[in-house]
């Protein structure tokens, strides 16, 4: 059975209010995203674990080839792989991406957990947040703000823009991670 959940956020007076709707007519309605989320993650047995550190990089650099372009040309996915990114650059995208996902966004949840649950209930993986975290921090007119996540979209936007841009450049045959602010800490 596919698992296709509806999950609204409106506002009851001075309260958010966040319904979910699971597949099986389970309802539950709750007044913070971090119990909606813990709630979708117990209905589904996913855990803010399961958003693999190397997945979400992985993707992040992938996503990045297919973005960055030389002499804004083809995309650098025509040219290059993942394999062509100098070892140095792969760690500074990983940590980039590491305390991208460590990052709180209320004082219950990480973006990790966020993104978990967000995978757990909508058809979003792994790889659309690593998308929509390449394309907000490089302020594309597009990525989490546009996913309809209202709120939590709205979150996960103002901390990847904290980010700064980033980009791959290609080097003497390598490509290296540019990124175009320090890191958020």
């Amino acid at each position: 059975m596919e698992r296709t959940f509806i999950i609204a956020e409106r506002v009851d007076g001075d309260m958010t209010c966040i319904d979910v709707v699971c597949p099986d007519g389970g309802k539950g309605m709750f007044n913070k995203w971090s119990n909606a989320i813990q709630f979708l993650a117990r209905y589904t047995q996913c855990a803010a674990s399961d958003v693999e550190l190397d997945a979400f990089s992985n993707a992040f650099a992938g996503h990045g080839l297919y973005m960055s372009s030389e002499d804004h040309a083809a995309p650098m996915t025509d040219t290059f792989d993942v394999r062509d990114i100098e070892d140095a650059s792969l760690e500074r995208l990983a940590a980039d991406c590491a305390a991208f996902l460590a990052t709180k966004v209320n004082p219950e949840n990480s973006v990790r957990a966020v993104i978990a649950g967000l995978v757990a209930s909508q058809r979003y993986t792994i790889q659309h947040a690593a998308f929509d975290f390449w394309l907000t921090r490089n302020d594309v007119e597009t990525g989490f703000g546009t996913r309809g996540f209202g709120l939590i979209g709205d979150s996960l936007t103002k901390i990847a823009e904290k980010f700064g841009p980033c980009s791959l450049e290609q080097q003497d045959g390598k490509l290296r991670y540019r990124q175009d602010k320090a890191l958020l800490r």
